[in-house]
C-alpha cells in the first residue's frame, strides 16, 4: 500500500512506462509473498495497461513475463503460454534489476506451462536452454530448480526412474547450499 501511495504523489513520474513497471514489480512481490489473489489483481491491471500501450514499449517484454508469471500461478496454463512467448526473444536483452524476473525465471514458467499444456518436447528443450543459460552462472540454486523441474516432467511423462535420477541431482545441488 506504502508504494502505491509514493505512485500518486505529484513528484514521482506518472507515465505509462513507469507505471508498468512498478505494476510488473508489485505482481512479483505478491506472488512471492504467496498472494496470489493480489498477484491476480496487479497482473490485471499490468495486461490491461499493456492494451493501452504500443508494442514496441520497452517494458513490453517485462509486461508480459510478469503477466504470464501471474497467470502460470493461478493455474491458468493455456492463457499464460502466449504471454511468456511473446517476451523470450528479446527478454534476455533487456537491463533487469532484482526486482524483475530474471530470465531463467522465464525459462523455467514457460517449461512449466508447456509441461502442463501437454507440450513434453517444448519443456524438456526449455529445461535445455536453461540449463545452457546458467552454464556461466554461479548460480547452484537455479540450477536445482530446473532439475527439480525436469523431474517434474519425466514423472508427467511416466519416467519415474529418469524423474528420481534427476531429482537426485537436485537434491546434491541444493545440499551444496
Amino acid at each position: 500500500q506504502h508504494l502505491i501511495d509514493i505512485l500518486k504523489h505529484p513528484d514521482v513520474p506518472n507515465d505509462k512506462e513507469t507505471l508498468l513497471k512498478t505494476l510488473c514489480w508489485l505482481s512479483n512481490a505478491c506472488l512471492r509473498l504467496g498472494d496470489i489473489d493480489a498477484g491476480q489483481k496487479y497482473g490485471q491491471q499490468i495486461n490491461d495497461l499493456l492494451a493501452q500501450m504500443d508494442e514496441d514499449s520497452d517494458s513490453q517484454p517485462l509486461a508480459q513475463v510478469a503477466y504470464g508469471i501471474v497467470l502460470r500461478a493461478a493455474g491458468k496454463h493455456a492463457e499464460a503460454l502466449p504471454h511468456l512467448e511473446a517476451a523470450i526473444d528479446s527478454y534476455e536483452t533487456l537491463e533487469l534489476t532484482e526486482a524483475d524476473y530474471t530470465t531463467s525465471d522465464l525459462l523455467r514458467n514457460l517449461a512449466t506451462v508447456q509441461m502442463e499444456t501437454g507440450d513434453y518436447t517444448a519443456a524438456e528443450a526449455t529445461h535445455k536452454r536453461t540449463l545452457q543459460h546458467l552454464e556461466t552462472q554461479d548460480a547452484p540454486l537455479e540450477k536445482a530448480h530446473i532439475y527439480r523441474d525436469r523431474g517434474i516432467l519425466y514423472l508427467h511423462k511416466g519416467e519415474p526412474e529418469e524423474a528420481i535420477k534427476t531429482w537426485v541431482v537436485a537434491l546434491r545441488l541444493y545440499e551444496g547450499q
